[in-house]
């Protein structure tokens, strides 16, 4: 993989859109990325990462914080990578996720991020997780490995020459990805300590549940719990047949008690029916009296018939009646309506005769007001006329004073655009001699470091003068060529500004004098003359007056309005004001005849009602029904009476021959019982009762007993196996646990994460030696130490060196700075060689060198160029990343990247 374009937009310490062409710096070599702490240089590389997988190369940067605080809030957060790989050209373009302004109105909202990937045929990938699985296919390693192998960051491989093996584990685990290795150390610990104290739980657990049992005998504490469990069963066994034992016993005690309380249970039943059978001999007594006296009291209400014929005579007569008193009550409610309706015809009549008067008055009214308001349509007419005409003049005065107020703006914005212009020719003409004046100043500046060169007897390659009495001296003061392009860059600016400036006061110029020509075909339009002070006073005069005028027209405008609503008025109630008379007069004649009709039917009403007052017993219906209800009522009572009478008479005589039967048969019950010894019977109940209490009470303790120690036995039949299987368990993960953990007696303390670091430890060794024997001249071999010497502290990943000049083999910390630097860019690379091995030998053309250079003398430096200028061959470009100088003059492509005062940096390609 090797990058060809990148743009980064807001990306950052880069502000702006800045991009780079890595094209210009060749296929392969070495070139240089240098420039001030902090101003970006690793996070060209970042950009790199994130284009292709979505995050940055260091974990502490997240995809939220890669936008430049430095930006333009309207400048979006984005990178574009075009790369080659296998051949062929990819490009994609992503965006994380920030907060930008929204596009309409105020405030804030959240881009969301987004990815586009297209192949070389053209295909389309969007969707930001879509683009990093594609590019993982398209480049056959995963983030975490293309940083291991693009970015070789020798940093953390010099702590590992300076640390030991605790410290390299920490190391080993983030560069070789160990880390679930030590999760399952700690898995297999936890675990094991786990099952240590589930087990010791569930010994302490079956102790409990034995203390728990209830014996019947003794036991000790020290006997096995098998044998626990066998004598309990047996115990079990053996108060299970006790308890049936007193079961029986119970029962047989329970059916001699069911007999005595029979025998109790029928002596009581006979004394109650001896006592019921005295107290209904006396009932009978009783009933006999009282039937004696309904008798005679039925008999005396049998003699009251003829006086109950009277009544039922009465109430007959009273009933045939009733129609005529219906028909009275009807004439008299015809009389009352009758009565009511003459008084409402007397109340309408004269309301109509006053409605008549009233309507003749309006009409007269009405046919005089239209005679004098005959002229008032065309009155309003004129009026409004003169109206519209003058509102038209007022409109146009006010316009006029409008474009007065914008023709005087527009002369003060004049004025200030002119300054402006002025202000910035004056700005030119200072820098521009400013610029002449540091353009000489450099040239003679040229001259002097020529003169600098100048050697006596020797032709100057100006003038060819051999002999040089008064060479040019240099001027300490004099600018560089770069101050002096930026001198005329910002000259080139001021000419702009000054461009800019006399374009808008031309403008202004311009509308101010179509303004004026405006002014002055109005104001001839309304005969105003003078200069535009005396146009303004005579216009707000003018405009005063208008007002007074306005306000009088619209007076007698409303008073015009009002006289002419009045005559449509009067013409819309004329006709209908007639015709009301009409209907008047006509509703007045039927009231009189319907007056004259009711009267007549009032008269003979009277008659009738006269008649039947004089024939009828009671003035009317009410006091007849009343009379009526009260004949009833006493007809019903005397009626109730004689049956009440005669029912009491046949309910005492069906109560008597109930008594007699149940004495008859209660006199044959007490006959047959026999009287029993009560006090023989108590006391023998008493005596099994006590006898049958204190067997319940064995039972309970026996079967409490059985119930706890059947609980228990279960309990410890489950809590043994549990525990029998926890210690299978314990002894298995135990094994494992003291093996990972590295544990075992007697042998070295390596663990499985190092055991697992070895194994790669030894891979990059290998790998490394080759690059370090080159850097080093032959001298130096690594080598990973075998044993210790110290069985009880963690080893295996202890890391010696060879030195093949005298024959000697010591620990890798006794090297020295520039050797150490060595060691570790060796262990890098190995790294890098040994991911792209194990990655399906996928090859990455592009790969970048961070910091770490300073610590070299000039003879180490030399020998990593060259190491470095080794993985440059067969097309590969490696960047080294670094801020030292002796690297800027011995490699000449560079990108500089620059912190700008205004905030954010910029980077450049140079020496290409």
């Amino acid at each position: 993989m090797r990058p060809v374009y990148i743009r980064m937009s807001a990306f950052g310490p880069y502000a702006g859109i800045q991009e780079l062409n890595m094209e210009e710096l060749g296929a392969g070599g070495l070139y240089l990325i240098t420039g001030d702490t902090g101003a970006g240089k690793t996070t060209i590389f970042d950009a790199i990462t994130f284009a292709l997988y979505g995050e940055a190369s260091g974990d502490s940067r997240e995809a939220g914080m890669l936008r430049s605080k430095y930006a333009d809030p309207s400048v979006p957060t984005e990178v574009e990578l075009t790369f080659i790989y296998g051949g062929k050209t990819y490009k994609v373009c992503r965006n994380p996720e920030y907060e930008r302004p929204t596009k309409r109105g105020t405030g804030m909202t959240m881009q969301k991020a987004e990815a586009e990937l297209i192949y070389p045929d053209g295909r389309v990938v969007t969707k930001p997780k879509d683009v990093t699985v594609a590019v993982t296919e398209i480049m056959g390693v995963n983030r975490e490995q293309f940083c291991q192998i693009a970015m070789i960051a020798q940093g953390k491989f010099r702590d590992l020459i300076e640390k030991g093996t605790t410290e390299r584990q920490k190391i080993f685990r983030e560069i070789f990805r160990t880390a679930p290795y030590q999760q399952v150390q700690d898995i297999l610990k936890e675990k094991y300590r786990a099952l240590e104290r589930e087990c010791e739980t569930l010994r302490e657990s079956v102790k409990q549940y034995i203390q728990g049992i209830l014996w019947n005998q003794d036991a000790s504490e020290e006997t096995p719990v098998e044998e626990v469990m066998e004598l309990l069963t047996e115990q079990n066994k053996a108060d299970q047949e006790i308890q049936a034992g007193l079961f029986e016993e119970l029962q047989q005690k329970e059916q001699v008690l069911q007999k005595i309380r029979s025998e109790l249970e029928r002596d009581r039943e006979r004394k109650k029916r001896q006592k019921l059978y005295l107290e209904l001999q006396d009932r009978r007594k009783a009933q006999q009296e009282q039937i004696t006296e309904l008798q005679k009291r039925y008999r005396e209400e049998q003699g009251k018939e003829p006086e109950r014929r009277r009544l039922a005579d009465e109430v007959s007569r009273l009933e045939s009646l009733m129609p005529q008193y219906l028909r009275l009550e009807e004439l008299r409610k015809n009389e009352r309506e009758s009565q009511d309706e003459c008084a409402k015809l007397a109340v309408r009549q004269r309301q109509r005769e006053t409605k008549l008067a009233e309507l003749k008055d309006k009409i007269r009214e009405g046919k005089k007001a239209g005679e004098s308001l005959a002229d008032a349509p065309e009155e309003y007419q004129k009026l409004l006329f003169e109206s519209e005409k003058h509102q038209k003049y007022m409109e146009r005065l006010q316009n006029l004073s409008k474009v007065i107020l914008q023709y005087e703006k527009l002369q003060q914005d004049l004025l200030v655009k002119q300054r402006e212009y002025q202000t910035e020719r004056d700005k030119v003409r200072k820098k521009e001699m400013d610029y002449r004046a540091k353009n000489q100043a450099f040239l003679d500046e040229q001259a002097g470091i020529l003169a600098q060169t100048l050697v006596e007897d020797q032709p100057c390659p100006v003038c060819g003068s051999i002999h040089h009495p008064a060479p040019a001296e240099q001027n300490p003061g004099a600018p560089s060529k770069d101050e002096l392009e930026l001198l005329q860059q910002e000259l080139e600016q001021c000419r702009v500004r000054e461009a800019e400036a006399s374009r808008k006061a031309g403008e202004l110029l311009g509308n101010v004098q179509s303004r004026a020509e405006s002014i002055k075909r109005e104001a001839e339009g309304l005969e105003l003359t003078g200069t535009l002070e005396e146009m303004k006073h005579r216009l707000a005069d003018l405009q005063k007056q208008g007002q007074t005028t306005e306000k009088q027209l619209q007076q007698e405008k409303g008073l015009a309005s009002e006289k002419v609503k009045q005559k449509d008025m009067w013409n819309r109630l004329l006709p209908e004001q007639e015709k009301a008379l009409e209907k008047v007069t006509e509703e007045l004649q039927q009231i009189r005849e319907r007056q004259a009709a009711v009267e007549s039917k009032q008269k003979a009403a009277g008659e009738e009602i006269q008649r039947l007052t004089e024939v009828l017993p009671y003035p009317g219906q009410k006091e007849a029904r009343d009379k009526h209800i009260e004949l009833v009522q006493k007809q019903n009572v005397m009626k109730r009476q004689l049956e009440q009478a005669e029912k009491a008479v046949q309910t005492a005589e069906v109560e008597i021959a109930g008594t007699e039967g149940r004495l008859k048969e209660l006199r044959q019950q007490l006959e047959e019982a026999v009287e029993a010894d009560t006090e023989a019977l108590r006391q023998k109940q008493a005596e099994i009762e006590t006898e049958k209490a204190a067997c319940e009470e064995r039972g309970k303790e026996l079967h409490h007993r059985i119930q706890n120690n059947q609980s228990v036995l279960k309990n410890l039949q489950n809590r043994s196996k549990e525990l029998v299987e926890k210690e299978k368990q314990y002894t298995m993960v135990r094994s494992l646990a003291v093996t990972a953990l590295g544990n075992i007696p007697g042998k070295e303390k390596i663990m499985l994460e190092t055991y697992v670091q070895m194994t790669y430890f030894d891979r990059i060794i290998a790998r490394a030696n080759t690059r370090l024997m080159v850097m080093t001249g032959g001298q130096y071999e690594m080598k990973r130490r075998r044993g210790s010497s110290n069985l009880r502290s963690q080893s295996g990943l202890e890391l010696d060196v060879i030195d093949h000049y005298n024959g000697s083999e010591r620990s890798i910390r006794t090297l020295s700075g520039g050797e150490s630097f060595q060691a570790s860019l060796s262990l890098a690379l190995g790294l890098a060689d040994e991911i792209q091995a194990s990655a399906g030998g996928i090859r990455l053309d592009t790969m970048f060198v961070d910091e770490g250079f300073g610590s070299l003398d000039s003879e180490s430096l030399e020998q990593a160029v060259q190491a470095l200028a080794g993985l440059a061959e067969s097309k590969r470009l490696v960047g080294i990343i670094s801020h030292v100088d002796e690297l800027k003059n011995r490699i000449d492509r560079q990108i500089v990247v620059k912190k700008e005062r205004s905030g954010g940096s910029t980077a450049e390609i140079r020496g290409v």
